[in-house]
Order: C-alpha cells, then sequence, then structure tokens
C-alpha cells in the first residue's frame, strides 16, 4: 500500500464567509510556500457545470460577474483547469517551494453531488464530466506519483470532488469553517452589493450548507486512517480552522497551523498591503470588497460569540421579518454539519 507521503502541498478548501481568504493570505506570506493561483476551478465549474441553476441569473449575468467574454468562456474546461492546476504545482516544487492554493469544493464537484447536498432545485443534472488525470504536477518521478488509488476510501467517503484521487490525496487539506449565523448574513449582504434580489426564497444556496467542505474532511479523515493504519501509526485529523476563533486569536490559531505543518509561524506576516486579488470583477468587488482593502488581520478577543436570539433580531432592523425568519431557518440547517466540524476544529 501506498500512502501518503509528508506533504509539501497544502490546498485550503475554503466555505464561503469564513474567513478563508484570510488564512490563504497569512500563509501566502510565509517564504516557504508559493501561491497556485486560487479558485483554478471556480469559472469553470460556473460557466459550464450549470451552477448558474444556484442564482436567477442569465448566463450573461455569469459571464458580467466573471469579468469574461463569450470568447474567454469557451476557451475555459474543467480538464483544463485541472491541467492548470497541475502544471503551477510542479512549477512550484520544481522551484523548491511548497505549493499552496485554495477553492470551494463546490467548484470542484459535480453538479449531480450538489444538487444532493445543497438541494438545489430547478435545473436539468448534466452529465458528470470526465476528468483524466494528466499527471502534470509529477516532477522527477516523485513519491506523488506512487499514491494509489485502490486505498482511497470507498462510499460512504469517497473524493467527493472531480479532481484526481491521486492528485487530491496528495494535498495536505485545511479545511475552513465558521458559525452558519455568521456565514449566512455575509452572504446575504455580499449578493446584495451584486444586486441580486434577496426576497427569493432560495437566495444564498451557494453559501448555505456546509455538507461540501465536510465531505472533503471525511474523506481525508477516512483516508489518513487507511495509512496509518497500513503503516503501524496514530492517525492524523484533518485541519480544521474556525474562521471565529481566527478572529479572536489570529496568531494563536496560525501557531497551532504551522506546527501541524512544520513551518515556522514566526515567519508569517500579520499586515500586508491591501491584496486587491480579483478587485476588477463584481464578483470580487462583492465578496471580497473589505477583504480588499484590508492591510492586516488584528486580535479582536472581544468578539462575541453567537447568539442566536441578538442576530435574529439584528437581521429583523437590518432586512425584514420574512428574510430574518429565512435566515433563521438556513442557519437551523446547517448546525448538525458545523458542530460536527468544529469538534475537530484548532
Amino acid at each position: 500500500m501506498h500512502c501518503q507521503v509528508p506533504a509539501r502541498r497544502v490546498f485550503v478548501f475554503s466555505h464561503p464567509r469564513t474567513a478563508c481568504h484570510v488564512v490563504f493570505q497569512l500563509l501566502s506570506t510565509h517564504p516557504a510556500f508559493r501561491v497556485v493561483t486560487p479558485f483554478y476551478c471556480a469559472a469553470a465549474n460556473e460557466i459550464s457545470s450549470g451552477l448558474e441553476a444556484q442564482a436567477p441569473r442569465s448566463e450573461q449575468d455569469w459571464l458580467d460577474l466573471l469579468g469574461m467574454s463569450d470568447g474567454d468562456a469557451s476557451k475555459i474546461t474543467l480538464q483544463g483547469s485541472i491541467d492548470g492546476l497541475q502544471r503551477e504545482v510542479a512549477e512550484a516544487e520544481v522551484n523548491g517551494k511548497c505549493a499552496l492554493t485554495m477553492d470551494h469544493p463546490s467548484f470542484v464537484m459535480a453538479l449531480s453531488q450538489l444538487q444532493a447536498h445543497l438541494g438545489i432545485r430547478g435545473c436539468d443534472v448534466k452529465p458528470t464530466p470526465v476528468v483524466v488525470d494528466r499527471m502534470l504536477d509529477v516532477v522527477g518521478g516523485t513519491a506523488y506519483s506512487q499514491l494509489d488509488a485502490g486505498i482511497t476510501p470507498e462510499a460512504p467517503y469517497p473524493n467527493p470532488t472531480l479532481l484526481p484521487d491521486r492528485f487530491f490525496f496528495s494535498f495536505t487539506p485545511i479545511i475552513t469553517i465558521r458559525h452558519p449565523a455568521r456565514i449566512m448574513a455575509s452572504v446575504l449582504r455580499a449578493l446584495q452589493r451584486l444586486g441580486d434580489d434577496i426576497s427569493h426564497p432560495d437566495f444564498a444556496v451557494h453559501g448555505e450548507s456546509l455538507r461540501p467542505v465536510r465531505l472533503v474532511f471525511d474523506s481525508f479523515k477516512s483516508y489518513e486512517e487507511a495509512c496509518a493504519v497500513a503503516e503501524g501509526r496514530k492517525a492524523k485529523i484533518p485541519i480544521v480552522i474556525d474562521g471565529d476563533k481566527l478572529v479572536r486569536n489570529p496568531q494563536g490559531q496560525m501557531k497551532k497551523l504551522c506546527t501541524l505543518i512544520d513551518i515556522d509561524e514566526s515567519q508569517l506576516k500579520y499586515s500586508w498591503d491591501p491584496p486587491r486579488l480579483v478587485e476588477h470583477t463584481k464578483t470580487g468587488r462583492g465578496y471580497l470588497n473589505e477583504f480588499n482593502r484590508s492591510t492586516g488581520i488584528f486580535s479582536n478577543p472581544r468578539a462575541k460569540e453567537v447568539n442566536m436570539a441578538e442576530e435574529v433580531r439584528y437581521w429583523r432592523e437590518e432586512w425584514d421579518e420574512d428574510i430574518a425568519r429565512i435566515l433563521e431557518e438556513k442557519v437551523a440547517a446547517q448546525m448538525e454539519d458545523y458542530e460536527y466540524l468544529l469538534r475537530f476544529s484548532l
């Protein structure tokens, strides 16, 4: 049995509005890492897989949000995106760096999976894309080429994504979560900035389920347990970062994280020039407006725990009774997955 080698690759499996960009930015300041384009597969997913059914947007609306023309979009495929991701990982490693990338699991999952786990309605199921592992990340016969797909977890914990098994399990995963009340309200404000009709009963589908990141967690956990049994060692738990804990104590959280991935936390930078990652797109302005203006992260030990009664009252004041009720229902639906993952958080 060939299991995962000591990882020099880190993949932040993010969830919207969990401070994932802050985690990624902090790690990217470490000299051990070379950043591999985050959200490499997002455009291919949104344009070609039918994910636009999550919101009442036309194809042109999606192109406008992504800042693309029809010609640009026609060149994007999931296979090409994964090939590009593998090439950038290889380039990082050729230059002696640890590859660091990030994506929402929902951007690398088949639509049928999203429909099953996110409750997407009113759209046809498209065929699951066939992705070939071209092994473009393998340089000079590295151990990553030896990962044996035969040991990957069986149901109910298989690799939930369209990333090839060998490539998927070659990464050390970092999974980001946050209290659903924080997530949902933040998603709603982002949708407002994008001009969406938030009175729609199915608003914010993309942000209303932590199930995709839980599927990733369970798959890596099962894989690591199988490797540990084969190698006669104790299994490691996949890393989970809670955005609320990070806000309250960023340096403490990052010290724990750096210990787990074997890098020196003192080499992180907690302040930076404004990242301005994707400010030129409508999506970037809608979701990353505050982050793109940020110059660092600072501890806020007074950040309060979530009190649902207070949150609902704030939502009624900010929006109205109906929206507050919908938010409360969506938060309640996420709590099982959130509390499950929170048990394993740093």
